[in-house]
């Protein structure tokens, strides 16, 4: 099965979210032409989104009739292979990416009247600001083929249109029905699903309220979650690891993410950063291990300052209390070889510049470092 990156260029092989490539095949003739998707089915599981919702994607942007016939996926018509990847990238752009880290983890949260959605990799909680007409599709048909409750009132216009929206409310719940997948595609996507798991993530704890969210089933973030839980008393590091741990479960995070979120928790000013570091040096020091892991957290580090900017003036601070920490968090060599290290193209020119952004900041440290070591080995 051919893979490619979701919602980037597959010009990184390394990049951890994979989907197969949409395939096609067209049927029929003359007025009866079609086109399949064999493996929609198996494309929507890899974006964690009911494939129906990719079907009706691709039926409003042809301008097409789309269907699900005897458990196969069509559009009328005939289309490339090419044109239909090209519509899926902007479904994903669209519904699937997140407009904070750009990283396809967003859960829909759809509820009466409101679309929202929430990231598990950097805690994004926000509506989804999207003007497309399946965006009014997924309100009617939220995830989980629940109707919301409270749905928008209509004007009464006689009994005969009251009639006609109950007919055509049966149609769309015998199409829910012929459309049904594995329950995965509702237990992640659905708003009840959603409240219940952030519940159950707070159930064992109690959060003072001066360091807890006002409305935690709303505004409760993995960062704001780690935050809370560290200030609530003194931890252990075991205890911070495990909970870090847990979090990382809950919401399926790869280890670069992981450390960006244990950085988020601590840093929470610029200019206490640097203090903050040196503090928590024990902690940080357990994901710097060795060579390869020092590697891993600098490229966290870095994606913490894209994503939170006004750390950026603070970088060659942030660098200096790394090395300086006891224990040491980060070694000469780390440092250095990042500094020189080749900037990842994944992302676009704008994740570029920002990157070479962090580089330029970071420079007075490093030049310090470089001068530092030719002093040794003249002495």
């Amino acid at each position: 099965m051919k893979l490619r990156n979701i919602g980037r260029p597959d010009t990184d092989p390394n990049y951890r979210y994979k989907m197969p490539v949409l395939t096609v095949k067209n049927e029929g003739r003359g007025n009866g032409v079609r086109t399949v998707f064999p493996n929609l089915v198996d494309v929507a599981k890899a974006l964690k989104v009911d494939p129906k919702y990719v079907l009706k994607y691709f039926g409003i942007e042809l301008g097409a009739h789309s269907e699900v016939k005897n458990d196969r996926y069509l559009v009328t018509g005939t289309v490339t292979a090419k044109q239909m990847n090209d519509i899926l990238d902007k479904f994903i752009a669209q519904f699937i990416i997140c407009p904070n880290c750009r990283d396809p983890e967003i859960r829909w949260e759809v509820g009466s009247n409101t679309f929202e959605v929430d990231c598990a990799a950097c805690g994004y909680h926000a509506p989804l600001k999207v003007q497309h007409k399946l965006y009014d599709f997924i309100l009617k048909n939220p995830p989980g083929g629940a109707k919301p409750k409270g749905g928008q009132k209509k004007a009464k216009k006689g009994r005969k249109d009251e009639s006609k929206e109950e007919g055509e409310d049966a149609v769309l719940e015998v199409k829910q029905k012929e459309l049904e997948v594995d329950d995965e595609w509702s237990v992640d996507t659905s708003e009840e699903a959603q409240r219940q798991r952030r519940l159950e993530e707070f159930a064992e704890r109690k959060v003072s309220d001066k360091s807890a969210p006002v409305d935690m089933k709303e505004k409760a973030t993995p960062t704001t979650m780690l935050r809370a839980f560290i200030k609530e008393k003194q931890r252990d590091v075991r205890d911070v690891l495990a909970e870090l741990r847990r979090i990382q479960l809950a919401r399926s995070l790869d280890e670069t993410q992981k450390i960006r979120l244990l950085l988020e928790a601590l840093c929470e000013t610029p200019k206490e950063a640097a203090a903050t570091i040196e503090k928590n040096a024990r902690l940080l020091a357990q994901f710097t291990q060795d060579s390869l892991s020092q590697k891993a957290f600098l490229a966290a580090f870095e994606e913490f300052v894209i994503t939170q900017q006004n750390f950026m003036p603070y970088v060659p601070h942030m660098l200096q209390a790394f090395y300086n920490a006891e224990p040491q968090v980060l070694d000469e060599d780390a440092i250095l070889m990042w500094a020189d290290s080749s900037i990842s193209l994944v992302g676009g020119k704008e994740r570029e510049k920002q990157a070479k952004l962090v580089r330029q900041k970071a420079e007075p440290f490093v030049e310090w470092l470089k001068n530092a070591e030719e002093e040794e080995e003249d002495d």
